[in-house]
Order: C-alpha cells, then sequence, then structure tokens
C-alpha cells in the first residue's frame, strides 16, 4: 500500500510539472506569434503610412512610424473577461499586455467621453431652467 501511495504521489508530482511546462510551453509558442506579428503588423502599417505620406506633404510629420500592438489574442482575451485568474499562454496578467490597452483605452477615449458628458449636462441644464421658467 505505501508503495501505491508513493506512486500515485510521484505521478501527481509529474502532473503537476507537466502542467507547467505546458503552460511554459504555450508561452513561449506566443511570445513567438507575437513577435511574428508584430512584424507583420509594423510592416503594414509601414507601408499605409509610406503611401499616405506620399499622397500629402502635411501627413508626413502626423505619424511616428510604429504601431503599438496588443500581445494578447482573442481567443485568450475573451475568458479573461469572464473570470480574470485565467489567462492561458501567460504566466501573469502583466505580460498579456491587458493593463496596457486598459490605459490606451482610456486616454483614447476618455477626451471624448467627457465632451459628450459635459454637452449632455449642457443640454439637461437648458431644459431644467425652460421648465423651470
Amino acid at each position: 500500500m505505501a508503495a501505491i501511495a508513493k506512486l500515485k504521489e510521484e505521478l501527481d508530482d509529474l502532473d503537476d510539472q507537466l502542467k507547467v511546462l505546458g503552460g511554459h510551453i504555450m508561452f513561449l509558442c506566443v511570445k513567438a506569434r507575437n513577435k511574428f506579428l508584430e512584424g507583420r503588423i509594423q510592416h503594414d502599417f509601414e507601408q499605409r503610412q509610406a503611401h499616405i505620406a506620399s499622397s500629402s506633404d502635411d501627413l508626413k510629420t502626423t505619424y511616428d512610424g510604429s504601431v503599438s500592438i496588443c500581445p494578447i489574442s482573442a481567443k485568450a482575451f475573451w475568458p479573461y473577461v469572464q473570470d480574470e485568474d485565467r489567462l492561458t499562454g501567460f504566466p501573469d496578467k502583466k505580460y498579456s499586455g491587458i493593463p496596457n490597452l486598459t490605459n490606451w483605452i482610456r486616454t483614447a477615449t476618455i477626451p471624448e467621453r467627457e465632451i459628450h458628458a459635459n454637452t449632455l449636462l449642457h443640454d439637461l441644464n437648458n431644459y431644467f431652467h425652460m421648465i423651470q421658467t
């Protein structure tokens, strides 16, 4: 019985090691895929930038020549949205790019949201004063 328990314990340890190695392999695959995709996206961006810049001299100074890419796939992102502890292929949340993407979304959308909110409040204030009158 002791030998069976020992073998079962060793089997559990090997299973845990296999899960860790599987996660590490998946992380390396995701990292390699991201590097490849970043190169393709950057190349496509540079081609479009060159086409736009050649058509207008004013736009040449608009672009800095680089594009920011979130390293997480949609397949890995959507389960994360529903369960923050589940990040397949990433050892930690920061490797997924989600914190950077979240900050970028806030930075990109807050000015428009603020303008929209101010306009809405201004209109509501006008309606309120019309009702009071």
